[in-house]
């Protein structure tokens, strides 16, 4: 999928850039402190946003509202991947929701509004049942990219959750002790609840690092998903998205595993939802991460097995700069050059 890399910081002083008007190619966000004595979210005014990829650059009004232009290949249900480096009177604040910073794009821009939500460093609130599901979610998603592949096994790199949930939990001030002792208590609480679906046995599953069986539940899940969503409802966006997250999701706990072939397997079932003429950004995005998973697959390899997962990973980097373009598409152009160059 498409991810642009937003800066969002927050600085005083700053006039305000922006009149509370937007149009369709526009992101309409608001940003807001969580964490207040009232306990009502506070707007977070006069905060600095910059699209890095596009080179667009807003502030939030007083009501801490922002418009950030969109390209237009970027499509109502892609994401946009912002980061944050945000003080106010004193207290840094952090991504709470969503909590890793991404955000979808809604299928109306020009009137749905998409709240970005923040904590202060030390919140308890980062401890909360729905964060840690999300912080779950998001250390299967981006597991090998931000975290120390310290566990091996042979030639295998296992991706080490205890060293992510560390540097989570020292990132937003608190004990990275309480917080694997709050994601086990999370983990054996859905285990115990009869109404727990797939998606949350699968993440409860990673939770305690059987990587294989949770990619297992994962799709599980995107087959059901496929199931309900029918050839005569393949317009769905929403569910057509679902089953593409799930697959991918399946694919990132094998991977996170070590299992690159069954994650191989799972990103192909996502493609195959996947679309290159309606879907152009979500299709190269899913190539890339096949790219990676080859090349990966082609360490664990000798001889010729190898070298044809190497080649085939050339040619999926290929075909994912096919829409990741240097003039279009900068960012997504050099991780795929860079990922090319590495295989």
């Amino acid at each position: 999928m498409r991810r642009a890399f937003i800066a969002l910081l927050v600085a005083s002083g700053w006039p305000l850039l922006q009149a509370a008007t937007s149009n369709p190619r526009e992101l309409h966000g608001r940003v807001v402190n969580m964490e207040t004595a009232s306990a009502v979210p506070v707007p977070a005014a006069r905060v600095k946003i910059l699209s890095i990829s596009e080179q667009q650059e807003r502030v939030t009004n007083s009501n801490g509202e922002f418009f950030l232009p969109l390209p237009d290949s970027l499509l109502a249900g892609d994401q946009v991947e912002l980061t944050i480096d945000a003080v106010v009177n004193g207290e840094r604040l952090l991504f709470f929701q969503p909590l890793d910073g991404r955000v979808r794009i809604p299928n109306d821009p020009s009137k749905d509004v998409v709240v970005i939500g923040l904590l202060p460093k030390g919140s308890r609130r980062f401890l909360s049942d729905e964060a840690i599901e999300a912080l779950i979610r998001q250390a299967n998603d981006e597991g090998q990219k931000q975290a120390m592949l310290a566990v091996r096994s042979g030639s295998v790199a296992q991706f080490d959750l205890d060293y992510f949930l560390e540097s989570w939990g020292k990132e937003r001030g608190l004990d990275p002790a309480e917080v694997g002792k709050r994601v086990s208590a999370w983990a054996e609480s859905v285990e115990g609840k009869p109404t727990a679906d797939l998606e949350e046995k699968a993440l409860a599953t990673f939770a305690e690092q059987n990587f294989g069986d949770a990619a297992r539940l994962f799709a599980e899940a995107g087959e059901a998903h496929l199931t309900r969503l029918g050839e005569e409802h393949k317009e769905e966006e929403e569910d057509r998205a679902k089953v593409v997250d799930d697959f991918k999701q399946s694919a990132e706990a094998d991977s996170n595993g070590g299992l690159y072939a069954g994650a191989l397997e799972e990103y192909r079932r996502a493609e195959a939802v996947s679309d290159r003429s309606l879907y152009p950004m979500e299709w190269a995005g899913l190539k890339l991460r096949e790219a990676i998973t080859l090349a990966d697959l082609g360490e664990t390899q000798d001889g010729p097995e190898a070298v044809q997962s190497l080649r085939l990973a050339v040619s999926e980097c290929q075909s994912a700069l096919e829409v990741f373009t240097e003039k279009e598409h900068p960012q997504d152009w050099a991780r795929t050059e860079d990922n090319l160059g590495n295989v």
